[in-house]
């Protein structure tokens, strides 16, 4: 008889070890659609160790797991990730289309994600004129290289034409630069910023992960 019961016992722990182990397995790849494997893994561990203390403390894996659906973790821990991200070109882009995904698909965010929007647009239609000039820049060098190589004028006049080349070139390529440096702070800064927004209106309180 205790032989049969050790045997249920097994088969029941087994089971429940295969069903959190499939729920880690779909979290961690719905997950690496949105975040960087570090993320993954820390959001992953962040969970598992949740998961296990509720289990410590007696509660059925069925009931805990049922607490915890997959698009919900991504939309609450999002908030959280971005605004640990490094400011970096890469992590801009990516954290603003993680963002807008947030703020259109929640109801009670959706205000905010207009007006987010709308300014991260703003930000960075600035940001393409910034690298508009940049290139105008490069094209007014080659414009007067080439004017003061074809001018038939005296050596001074090839001087002059190609010192007004430059000047302008540094000018916009100057204004150029500033103007990115400039909007892509302003950007990031809105992005962290929504981010602390969107996690104190609609995300959930949860430890540090």
């Amino acid at each position: 008889m205790s032989g049969e019961i050790l045997k249920r016992s097994t088969i029941y722990y087994l089971v429940r070890g295969v069903i959190m182990d499939q729920f880690v397995k779909e979290l961690r790849q719905a997950l690496k659609k949105h975040f960087y494997q570090e993320e993954v893994d820390d959001i992953c561990a962040y969970y598992e160790e949740m998961i296990y203390e509720r289990k410590a403390q007696g509660e059925k894996i069925d009931d805990i797991l049922s607490d915890y659906r997959v698009k919900d973790i991504i939309r609450d821990m999002l908030p959280e990730v971005v605004l640990k991200r490094t400011t970096t070109s890469k992590n801009i882009v990516k954290s603003n289309s993680l963002l807008v995904g947030l703020l259109i698909s929640t109801p009670l965010l959706l205000p905010l994600g207009i007006a987010y929007i709308v300014s991260i647009s703003v930000f960075f239609a600035m940001i393409v004129t910034g690298a508009s000039l940049i290139f105008s820049g490069v094209v007014v060098i080659f414009t007067f290289i080439v004017q003061a190589l074809l001018a038939w004028g005296s050596t001074s006049t090839v001087f002059l034409t190609l010192g007004i080349g430059f000047i302008t070139a540094a000018v916009l390529m100057l204004v150029g630069n500033i103007m990115i440096y400039v909007f892509k702070k302003l950007m990031m800064t809105l992005i962290l910023a929504t981010s602390r927004l969107a996690k104190k209106i609609g995300g959930k309180k949860h430890e540090s992960i």
